[in-house]
């Protein structure tokens, strides 16, 4: 049926895409994308004549119709993974190459965003951008384009889609560096004198570090854990809040079933120790941030703890130090519903892996019995008697 609708129209169905109402290209769109899920079909959408008269339709107007025609290729490649080669040997391949044209950022930095949506809604769509080499651009544009006046707004859009890559489809992190030097590319923009690179680029590390593999993966790049650990020596600010939550991020990494657990936690426990912030290790600076007045600093100190706790390592320093172990129970020290939730998450995670890793504690029947009064009740009778004991 779309075989013979679509042959003898597919340049009205085409015109279409250029109608002011969103419906109508939208319904064109959707034949479309079902005729190139058709291999008979294929030849003709993706003929040049073809392909040249729906690029032609961007004279109408040129964003909308470039959003439209992108949307279309994204479609296309999510209906029929065998749309990418022809993608890839047409002329629509130009609409989601990155050109780094001085003078046209707008477009690129438009095309940045693009790129995140692709990854996110199309499984192939990284390979495809990789066969229009986008990442090698990528990678270079970040490495090589220091200094120039839109630097700061096109890095950050591409660490910000590097993010969401290690967030939806981390296994394309280690392609990234291995392939075309990602990790590299971050280490250098650890000392870079635009600011709000540099946070972004922490923020990142953050997102490649939580899960197993990433973790594995950055510890492995000695280089670039070393100068992030050097990055931490003497901070303050926001740049100390940024490096507290991406700790608070890899320490959330868990081992897979199929890694050596014990190796795992023993390479994680030994990064712990290295970390210094202003001079005092991790966990005395988290303590001293879930003091603070201000409601994010005390959310990055009960995150970190959250994560710490998650491990054997983490879980017996948590508890082998009294001070911290007495600011948890003080559940009057919160007052915002968001800290209250944090802290009950900490007990909740204290009580859980407690009898997982055999770690006994006195306070654990305590936190036990802060679980059943729920996250927003006052101190209780318990904390009393602890204290008290």
């Amino acid at each position: 049926m779309t075989e013979s609708i679509l042959s003898p129209r597919r340049f009205l169905i085409a015109n279409a895409l250029a109608d002011s109402s969103y419906q109508v290209a939208d319904a064109a769109k959707a034949l479309l994308v079902k005729a190139s899920a058709v291999p008979s079909l294929q030849t003709e959408l993706f003929s040049d004549n073809f392909v040249a008269h729906l690029l032609a339709l961007k004279g109408s107007n040129l964003d909308i119709l470039t959003f439209r025609i992108q949307e279309l290729v994204i479609d296309y490649l999510k209906a029929n993974p065998a749309n990418e080669q022809f993608i890839v040997n047409s002329n629509l391949r130009h609409e989601f190459m990155f050109r780094c044209v001085s003078g046209d950022f707008l477009r690129d930095l438009n095309l940045i965003e693009t790129y995140s949506q692709m990854v996110i809604k199309a499984p192939i769509a990284f390979e495809f951008l990789d066969a229009l080499q986008v990442w090698s651009s990528l990678m270079n544009y970040l490495t090589n384009n220091k200094g120039s006046t839109e630097y700061s707004l096109m890095a950050t859009g591409i660490l910000k889609l590097i993010g969401v890559i290690s967030l939806e489809k981390p296994k394309y992190i280690r392609f990234l560096s291995e392939r075309h030097g990602l990790l590299s590319a971050i280490q250098s923009l650890l000392d870079e004198d635009d600011k709000a690179v540099e946070k972004t680029a922490i923020i990142v590390l953050g997102n490649i570090g939580s899960f197993a593999d990433g973790f594995s993966f950055l510890v492995s790049e000695e280089h670039l854990l070393a100068k992030f650990i050097d990055v931490c020596l003497n901070i303050t600010g926001e740049f100390k809040l940024e490096c507290m939550r991406t700790w608070s991020c890899i320490f959330g990494a868990m081992p897979e079933e199929t890694e050596n657990i014990e190796q795992f936690e023993s390479t994680m426990s030994n990064v712990y120790d290295k970390i210094k912030i202003n001079g005092y290790n991790l966990l005395s600076t988290c303590l001293s941030m879930g003091k603070s007045a201000f409601d994010d600093e005390r959310i990055v100190c009960y995150a970190i703890l959250k994560s710490m706790c998650m491990h054997p390592w983490g879980l017996q320093k948590v508890l082998g130090k009294t001070d911290v172990v007495g600011f948890l129970m003080d559940r009057s020290r919160e007052f915002s519903k968001l800290g209250k939730e944090w802290r009950f998450s900490i007990y909740q995670t204290i009580v859980k892996y407690g009898p997982i890793y055999h770690v006994e504690h006195p306070i654990i029947p305590v936190f036990t019995k802060y679980i059943k009064e729920g996250p927003f009740a006052s101190q209780g009778e318990a904390a009393v008697a602890f204290q008290s004991a």
